[in-house]
């Protein structure tokens, strides 16, 4: 038994030794300049709420705020009325009127408020987009804005089929098919 146990000791000792060698951290990428604290400049963003920058913003603005980064909307239909996620009720906690529920059963009805934001929400950010688009954009802006817009088309169509076909701000149209707002 004593030999067994020597031999382990030196079989773990020579391990453990030969095994810290190269601690030498082999860096992939490095900064370039050291953080000075000061913000970097955006082009001609100037803060004030009136630039073709801040058109843009707002674009991209409408973009998490329709459901790609809140609770209530695009992303919480999308997930749990598929078999990604499950919001399971704990006592009285997150039952909400059970429509987490009723949206993961498949068995929600046209008042289910997440079902009626996420619409209201990607309707809104084709708002946003179609406010920046009748501003004065350059060629690259108006390309982006109009990315966007397609993006939340294409969530509608994902989730409802048929759907309005609206870009000129503020102005109500009858719905479209698929192919029609394909070919928008």
């Amino acid at each position: 038994m004593k030999y067994t146990y020597k031999l382990f000791t030196i079989c773990f000792a020579l391990l453990t030794i030969s095994a810290c060698t190269d601690l030498d951290e082999i860096l992939v990428g490095e900064v370039g300049a050291p953080f000075n604290g000061t913000e970097p400049a955006f082009g001609n963003f100037d803060g004030g709420g009136s630039g073709p920058a801040d058109a843009v913003s707002s674009a991209y603005n409408a973009l998490r705020d329709a459901g790609s980064a809140n609770h209530g909307g695009y992303w919480s239909v999308q997930s749990v009325s598929s078999d990604e996620m499950a919001i399971t009720q704990k006592g009285g906690d997150w039952y909400d009127g059970g429509i987490w529920l009723n949206m993961h059963t498949h068995e929600f009805t046209s008042t289910n408020g997440p079902l009626n934001g996420a619409w209201g929400q990607q309707y809104s950010a084709i708002g946003a987009c179609n406010t920046a688009l009748a501003g004065s954009l350059d060629a690259n802006q108006t390309a982006q804005v109009r990315a966007l817009r397609a993006f939340f088309y294409y969530r509608l169509l994902d989730m409802y089929g048929r759907v309005k076909i609206v870009t000129t701000p503020g102005v109500d149209a009858p719905q479209s098919t698929r192919a029609e707002v394909y070919a928008l």
